[in-house]
C-alpha cells in the first residue's frame, strides 16, 4: 500500500473505532477526519522553501512543512493539508515557533482526538481506496473495511483521497 498519485495513507488502530471517534470506515465510502502527526526523530529548522511531502513507507513520509501552530499541540501545514500532534516531545515544542520552516519524518494516523473543537477547522472529507490490516513482522492483510473495535489490537492503513474540506 503506497501514498502515490494523489492518495494519502493513514494509520488507525481499532480503539479509535471503539472510542466512537469513528464509526466503521470501508474501501470506497466518504469519512471526515482531521489527521494527526507525530514526528520520528527531530525536525531541523530550515530557510523558507517550497513545502514538499514523500511517502517512504505504510504512513510514514519525509515533508519540508510549515509551522502554523504551537500551543498545547502543534500544526504544520503539509502540501495542502494541515495536521497536528497533541502531545509533542518538549525538546520539539520548545524549537517550533509559528511561520518557520521545518524538514524532518512523520508518521500520519487518523487523529483521536477529532472530537476535540481545536481540531474541526482540520476536518476534510476523505475517500477510503484501499484499507489493510497490519499484522506481526510489517505484514498486511487487504481488508474491505476498518471495523469497529471488537476488543482487539488491530491497527490498519487506510489509502484514502482528499475530497473536500468539511
Amino acid at each position: 500500500m503506497n501514498g502515490t498519485g494523489g492518495d494519502w495513507v493513514f494509520g488507525c488502530d481499532s480503539w479509535v473505532f471503539g472510542d466512537g471517534t469513528y464509526t466503521r470506515i470501508e474501501v470506497g465510502h466518504e469519512f471526515v477526519a482531521s489527521i494527526e502527526f507525530w514526528p520520528i526523530g527531530r525536525f531541523e529548522a530550515v530557510d523558507p522553501r517550497p513545502l514538499s511531502v514523500e511517502h517512504t513507507t505504510g504512513n510514514r513520509y519525509a515533508v519540508t512543512a510549515q509551522v502554523v501552530e504551537v500551543a498545547d499541540f502543534i500544526v504544520i501545514h503539509l502540501d495542502g493539508l494541515d495536521v497536528s500532534c497533541h502531545a509533542p516531545p518538549m525538546s520539539q515544542s520548545a524549537e517550533l515557533k509559528a511561520g518557520k520552516f521545518v524538514t524532518g519524518k512523520v508518521g500520519l494516523a487518523l487523529n483521536p482526538f477529532d472530537w476535540d473543537p481545536t481540531s474541526h477547522s482540520r476536518r476534510k472529507r476523505w475517500v477510503a481506496n484501499a484499507i489493510a490490516r497490519r499484522g506481526a513482522k510489517a505484514t498486511t492483510e487487504p481488508v474491505t473495511a476498518a471495523p469497529e473495535d471488537t476488543g482487539s489490537l488491530d491497527s490498519f492503513l487506510i489509502q484514502c483521497a482528499m475530497v473536500s474540506t468539511h
